[in-house]
This record gives structure tokens, C-alpha cells and sequence, in this order.
């Protein structure tokens, strides 16, 4: 049995010593955040990169915070009976804080997804969830899903795509995305309840 802590104490020093983008010299980045509080959750909801309000609040791996974005998350968890801090491993595909333009640079962020996936793949090994739900088109073509998808990995994972929150919440309030986004958690809630 592994210690789920001291693995990921590891491979976050690890992770805070990683200098392979440009974007690691940031004065924001010297101090990056890590995943969630829980290492025995069954749930893993893996965003893009880690957001200002991360950065804001000293609890890591935490979604609910004051913007709609978070709001809409928090209320996806509580509609479904499941409890930020008892059941969900929050991480990022990305693991330093990104640059405010960073949707003018695709190249360079196909390069950092692609420097960054080995800490997420060892993340997931180390915390070995049931469910891993995939926020936002990053994390979703990193593991070739599409969005509202479900299905299973080779070890029996449940591996689920949807669109970021804040996509939902900005631009996706005419097509119904925010409640697609509450009605895609209550599905795979009763697909647990099954398995």
C-alpha cells in the first residue's frame, strides 16, 4: 500500500523544479500550486491550468470560490450529494499559472501539455480514482474525448469529457451548456452508483 501523500509530496518537488517552458521563469510560478486536499478521492476533475483564484487561496485543489465559474461546479457536486473535500481530487492539465495571452500562442501550449503530462499521468497513478472528469477542450484532446463522452479505461476507469465551466458560464448560457454541464454530472453519478 502506497503512501498517497509522500508520493505526491515527491512528485510535486518535483514538478516545482521542472524549468522545461519559458513560462516556468514567471514570478507567478515560483510558488505553483498543487492538487487537491484528498489523495483517497474517487473522483478526479482535472481543469486546464490553474486559475487566479487559485492562486488567491491558500487551499489547493479547491474549486468553490465567489465566480460563476466556481459557483456552477460547486453546485454541479451538491446536486449530486458528493463533498468538495471528501470526494474530489482537484488538479490541472497544466501545472504553472499561464500568461494572459495564452490563446495566441497554441504551439507554445501544445508544447507545455506536452511537458506537463507526465506529472497528471503520475497524479492519476498515484490517486487511482474511479472517475475522472475532464473540464475544457485541453484536457479532453489530451486524452481523445470528446465532450459529454463517457466511457472506460483499460483499468476500468470512467473517463468523461465536458466543457469548461467557464465556457458554460460566458458563452454557452443561449445553448443550455450550464444545465447540460449539471445534467452530465447527474449521469455519471448513477453510472458510479452502478459499477
Amino acid at each position: 500500500m502506497i503512501n498517497k501523500k509522500e508520493e505526491l509530496r515527491k512528485l510535486y518537488e518535483k514538478m516545482k523544479n521542472c524549468h522545461k517552458c519559458e513560462i516556468s521563469s514567471l514570478p507567478e510560478n515560483q510558488d505553483r500550486p498543487e492538487g487537491g486536499e484528498n489523495p483517497d478521492a474517487e473522483i478526479m476533475i482535472v481543469g486546464i491550468a490553474p486559475s487566479k483564484s487559485k492562486k488567491k487561496r491558500i487551499r489547493k485543489g479547491r474549486f468553490c470560490t465567489n465566480s460563476r465559474m466556481d459557483e456552477l461546479i460547486c453546485k454541479a457536486l451538491n446536486e449530486i450529494g458528493l463533498s468538495e473535500e471528501e470526494d474530489i481530487f482537484g488538479t490541472d492539465t497544466v501545472k504553472c499559472f499561464l500568461p494572459k495571452n495564452r490563446k495566441a500562442k497554441i504551439k507554445e501550449m501544445k508544447e507545455i501539455i506536452k511537458n506537463c503530462r507526465p506529472f497528471l499521468e503520475k497524479e492519476i497513478k498515484i490517486i487511482n480514482p474511479k472517475v475522472i472528469i475532464l473540464m475544457g477542450r485541453e484536457p479532453c484532446n489530451l486524452f481523445n474525448i470528446n465532450f459529454e463522452d463517457i466511457r472506460y479505461s483499460t483499468d476500468g476507469k470512467i473517463i468523461t469529457g465536458i466543457h469548461h465551466p467557464a465556457y458554460c458560464t460566458r458563452f454557452g448560457l443561449k445553448k443550455g451548456l450550464p444545465e447540460k454541464f449539471l445534467e452530465h454530472f447527474r449521469k455519471v453519478k448513477i453510472i458510479m452508483e452502478r459499477v
